[in-house]
């Protein structure tokens, strides 16, 4: 009994001391897929503009829809649906109709679950959503500055808007966010509104990994940021949305941020 009892204690000691390692091994294989999904996605960004002379996939906001005229889906215009995810039980939460006629879809092979961040583990009302990613909203305003005035959308007026591979020169293609993972609380449509000026994050990155988030470059590298302040650490709650959260001026994952979303329109 007394063996039994030693080698059971050896066992849990070893227990405990190996479960931190694998968290960490699971959480590190997590952070590599993301940024495997991000891989795929820039990669297919690039090839359409390759295909439709320099001009940048079109961005999707909800703000900024198509008239319906056939149907109610209006993914087939940008990047990713327009359509709303969210907390409750919509359909464009689990329906893969509005990411396989997707603009970016051809050049993923119709590949959805590119879409969605392996750590993006809380489900709304009706499972798990398909996405967790979005784009820059300072970037692929080109289509949507054709359909007339007030669908294209500067949120920063001084800033640059982004709609050809040429207008990247500050930040450069190396420095430019195109795509991250977004908070669950915050991700809506594929659009992710910046504040350049405000301290704030309207739409909020996410920090699934170790307090971390990943991004995608319009040079086709991809990287995990790992948050420095607390303002932006911030669990995912269900059902509790997340939005305009200070930052400060001064933060350093703010000011991180910013310098890579846009730059002030030259003169």
């Amino acid at each position: 009994m007394v063996e039994l009892i030693v080698v059971s204690a050896i066992i849990a000691i070893l227990a405990a001391l190996l479960l931190p390692a694998l968290v960490q091994a699971k959480a590190a294989a997590q952070g590599t897929a993301c940024l495997s999904n991000l891989k795929q996605m820039q990669i297919g960004w690039q090839m359409y503009a390759n295909d439709f002379s320099d001009i940048l996939a079109p961005n999707a906001s909800a703000a900024a829809k198509l008239p319906d005229t056939q149907e109610d889906l209006n993914e087939s215009y940008a990047w990713c649906s327009t359509a709303e995810e969210g907390w409750g039980a919509l359909d464009s939460n689990t329906n893969e109709v509005y990411y396989t006629r997707s603009v970016l879809a051809p050049y993923l092979s119709a590949q959805i679950r590119v879409f969605k961040c392996p750590s993006d583990k809380v489900p709304s009302a009706n499972g798990q959503r398909l996405r967790s990613y979005s784009m820059n909203g300072q970037m692929g305003q080109y289509l949507l500055s054709q359909l007339g005035p007030g669908f294209a959308l500067n949120n920063n007026p001084g800033y640059k808007v982004y709609n050809t591979m040429n207008d990247l020169t500050c930040p450069g293609t190396a420095m430019a966010w195109i795509f991250c993972d977004e908070h669950a609380g915050s991700i809506d449509d594929g659009f992710l509104t910046v504040s350049m000026t405000g301290g704030v994050w309207p739409d909020v990155p996410a920090s699934y990994h170790r307090w971390g988030g990943g991004f995608s470059f319009a040079d086709g590298h991809v990287e995990l940021r790992k948050w420095a302040s607390q303002q932006i650490k911030i669990p995912v709650t269900p059902q509790v949305g997340v939005h305009n959260v200070a930052a400060g001026l001064n933060n350093p994952d703010y000011m991180w941020f910013t310098q890579r979303s846009a730059c002030l329109m030259e003169d």
